[in-house]
């Protein structure tokens, strides 16, 4: 009778040991707080004991096992450096393909073809990476087709210029120039750095370049325009103008085409900051190119309005000895003669 009204044990009270279930001991009651406390009478839970002694560092803030640490930078670089050196000695990384780097570089000291040190760099560096032949001739064959409308675009131009400098394209450009009185080196540039950033700005890089704009027309112009004004010019002014030329179309071409929206920079600056979780519009970063590329055109506008001054007191000073020389050799040629 009693065992049929006695209560179910609560399964969370039941412990069970080598397949025997026993009642857990029951907890013991805290104390009842006295009724005059007043608010320290409410009920506080517990606070465990601190333990003593070592024990006491056992918490948030105590030190992680020496297992858990991290070990120190100088273990990790010897680690890594004792990686690397058993790969190379188990043979597992091959340092043969970096024979193709040292073929390129005594090729170019030789001034051999540079198309046939790189087609050669490239057998060789297969070679050496124990490619099969017809892997080789694959790789070569797929590179070929990917890129055999280049060279047409590349060797086109430079026929039809080559063919125009032959029939007299240079002479006849300074010619022309050399009718303009008010023509000089600095301000011709000057005209050629403005045109050449406001085509880039609106993606025309085409338009201008060393071996179509610069070698038949802009730096034989140059020299038309200073050989006008000055009388011959020494090999040393030339090359100046020239480098000068160069210059000018570098500057017009790197500025101005940070400011067209599809340039490849751009589109490289947006993806990378939009990784990074900021979002920004390609116009924006074209936009904020725009004082730059005028900032560029100021002062290398500059440096080109001192490049007259300075030729026109180099050449003044130069031809000053020369007058006087001649001066001198025709006084004594009259005087001989008398």
């Amino acid at each position: 009778m009693t065992s049929c009204t006695r209560r179910a044990v609560p399964a969370a009270r039941t412990i069970r040991r080598h397949g025997e279930g026993r009642r857990a001991p029951r907890p013991a009651r805290q104390p009842a707080p006295s009724p005059g406390s007043g608010a320290r009478a409410r009920r506080t839970r517990a606070r465990p004991a601190v333990p003593s002694g070592r024990q006491s560092r056992e918490g948030p803030s105590a030190r992680r096992p020496r297992a858990d640490r991290k070990p120190p930078r100088a273990a990790r670089r010897r680690r890594a450096s004792t990686h690397v050196r058993r790969m190379f000695m188990q043979g597992t990384v091959s340092l043969w393909p970096l024979i193709g780097v040292a073929v390129i570089v005594v090729g170019f000291a030789l001034r051999f073809n540079p198309m046939l040190i790189v087609a050669t760099a490239a057998i060789v560096t297969a070679a050496s990476a124990h490619f099969p032949p017809e892997r080789i001739l694959a790789a070569i064959g797929a590179g070929f087709l990917k890129t055999r409308n280049i060279p047409l675009i590349i060797l086109l131009p430079l026929a039809v210029i080559g063919l125009l400098e032959r029939h007299g394209l240079r002479e006849r450009a300074q010619a022309w120039i050399a009718s303009i009185r008010a023509a000089t080196a600095g301000r011709l540039l000057i005209l050629y750095l403005l045109v050449r950033e406001l085509t880039a700005a609106v993606g025309l890089t085409g338009l201008g370049g060393h071996p179509q704009m610069v070698r038949p027309l802009i730096a034989p112009m140059a020299e038309g325009a200073t050989e006008n004004r000055f009388g011959p010019l020494p090999d040393a002014i030339r090359h100046r103008l020239r480098a000068y030329a160069a210059a000018t179309d570098n500057v017009g071409l790197f500025f101005g085409e940070d400011i067209f929206v599809a340039f490849g920079a751009i589109v490289l600056m947006v993806t990378f900051l939009k990784e990074a979780g900021i979002a920004v519009e390609p116009m924006r970063v074209a936009l904020w190119g725009i004082p730059t590329a005028v900032s560029a055109f100021v002062i290398h506008g500059a440096r080109l309005w001192l490049l007259d001054r300075r030729l026109e007191r180099e050449l003044r000073a130069s031809a000053a000895p020369h007058a006087a020389s001649n001066g001198a050799n025709a006084a004594a040629d009259n005087g001989g003669r008398a």
